[in-house]
């Protein structure tokens, strides 16, 4: 079965985030999944205004691209609704998600209905992944991982955690500065040394896993609101 993977890295610069994302993503290929990468350097994503309801939410086949901002938030969007997993990597700022990348989850709004009898939301069902990085151990990774879980299970995604690796939320990982994840090391359950680059790969290859699993759960039900959406979206 073909299956895709996002990868979303949060930061606007190409740093410490996309670095995880992209071992994320070669963990994910291992297990044979199509990967895609989306980053916020470079982009812009316009804060949600809250006004779903009288532009995407009358669009019931591509309602992120109804929306009054024409940024690049809309193409971001609409890979997360034809990914099968996505693993969300967030730099942290002051103990929280950065604002350009709360903004792309904010205009995840686009991606529910919930104001008529088709009650849904495109990401149902999808597995997802989350991996923080912050510039000292315990800057807040654990504060960020909890957001993006909130993030998961309000779009009703199914979350995956990394209990085998002492991350029961996802991942957290530590850089001090540009680039430094590289090195960041420590010691796993007192036994064995343990890259965070390292661990990406192994939490990308997870989630890839729970990915294929949930997708072949989804086609058992052809006829729901998300999954004639992702039909037709895919030209199925």
């Amino acid at each position: 079965m073909r299956f895709t993977v996002l990868a979303i890295a949060g930061s606007q610069r190409h740093g410490n985030s996309e670095a995880l994302a992209r071992a994320a993503l070669e963990g994910a290929a291992a297990e044979g999944a199509t990967t895609v990468f989306a980053g916020l350097a470079g982009r812009r994503v316009a804060p949600c205004r809250g006004e779903c309801f009288r532009t995407c939410h009358g669009d019931t086949v591509r309602p992120w691209q109804a929306c009054i901002y024409r940024d690049d938030a809309a193409g971001i969007l609409e890979s997360m609704v034809e990914a099968d997993g996505i693993i969300f990597v967030s730099p942290v700022f002051h103990a929280g998600i950065p604002a350009p990348f709360k903004n792309l989850l904010d205009r995840c709004n686009a991606l529910s209905r919930f104001q008529d009898e088709n009650i849904f939301s495109w990401l149902a069902g999808k597995a997802g992944g989350a991996i923080a990085v912050g510039g000292a151990r315990h800057a807040g990774q654990e504060a960020v991982l909890g957001q993006l879980l909130d993030f998961m299970l309000s779009m009703q995604m199914v979350p995956v955690g990394f209990g085998e690796r002492q991350g029961y939320r996802g991942l957290a990982a530590l850089a001090e500065a540009a680039g430094a994840v590289a090195s960041d090391r420590w010691v796993d359950y007192g036994s064995k040394p343990a890259a965070a680059l390292d661990l990406a790969r192994l939490f990308g290859a997870k989630v890839a896993r729970y990915a294929v699993v949930l997708k072949q759960g989804r086609n058992q039900r052809p006829g729901s609101p998300g999954r004639k959406a992702e039909e037709t979206i895919r030209g199925g």
